[in-house]
């Protein structure tokens, strides 16, 4: 009964809440199951049909008003590996915000219990280091996503710290290189204190990423990408409408929060 409602409210609403997609997109996923591979390549290809070009996150919200979608991957999933051809059939650079402490050949097995069960995944493989290095060298960008999937809001400074510390060295130390990009373990407003903002920003990240939804008609700053999710197992015309409706002006007419 409540997705029926939402869905007749959906349907009421979108021909006064719809917008032209904006230049610059920004989505996330989760894990890619090959059954879901022809759903992603309807998206890219979806995508790559209007004319925009695929991007990394230090490239969106570059100047300019040509098109730009930015794909983007959060968690930590060995499924990664087998979708890896599909992105190579776009050319595309898309980021990679990985969780650290499942990583395969430095978890104990009840680290990977936990997180399996922290992100809703139980038993789900997850990468090592090797197949980190494997998605880098393909030409995608790694980022940070802390350490083990907490909700950021509820950690102290003296726990938040060592999340987004222990992240970032070890994916340093995987790859041999600097990791500049973090994405908001969850990523809506409330995940996304000052502390932690300020925090990263002192820790020099070029660029920080959140997923509030319906915000992808805001300006796309590099310390502010606006990234809304995109479904596999739904059409594309339920994934365009949550880029299209501008949630602050959905919110406003309807007294709902955006996100469906």
């Amino acid at each position: 009964m409540k997705q029926a409602l939402r869905d007749q409210l959906r349907r009421f609403h979108l021909s006064f809440l719809r917008r032209p997609l904006p230049a610059q997109v920004a989505i996330y996923l989760h894990k890619v199951t090959p059954a879901e591979h022809s759903s992603l390549r309807d998206c890219l290809s979806y995508f790559q049909e209007l004319g925009y070009s695929f991007v990394g996150p230090g490239d969106l919200s570059a100047g300019g008003t040509d098109k730009r979608v930015l794909i983007t991957f959060d968690d930590n999933f060995r499924s990664w590996l087998d979708m890896l051809p599909v992105l190579d059939e776009f050319a595309i650079t898309a980021g990679f915000y990985i969780n650290t402490l499942p990583i395969r050949d430095r978890a104990s097995p009840e680290q990977l219990e936990f997180y399996g069960d922290q992100v809703g995944q139980p038993g789900e493989p997850t990468l090592s280091s090797n197949e980190i290095r494997e998605i880098a060298e393909a030409g995608h960008v790694i980022g940070c996503h802390m350490h083990s999937h907490y909700h950021p809001d509820t950690l102290d400074p003296e726990l938040f710290v060592p999340e987004i510390d222990d992240s970032r060295k070890i994916l340093e130390d995987i790859l041999g290189k600097e990791v500049s990009d973090f994405a908001f373990p969850y990523g809506k407003r409330r995940h996304c204190t000052k502390q932690l903002m300020t925090y990263c920003r002192e820790l020099g990240f070029t660029t920080i990423a959140n997923a509030i939804p319906g915000r992808q008609h805001a300006k796309q700053k590099p310390l502010w990408i606006n990234r809304s999710p995109w479904h596999l197992e739904e059409p594309l015309e339920f994934n365009l409408e949550n880029l299209q409706i501008d949630g602050r002006i959905f919110e406003r007419l309807t007294g709902r929060r955006v996100g469906f």
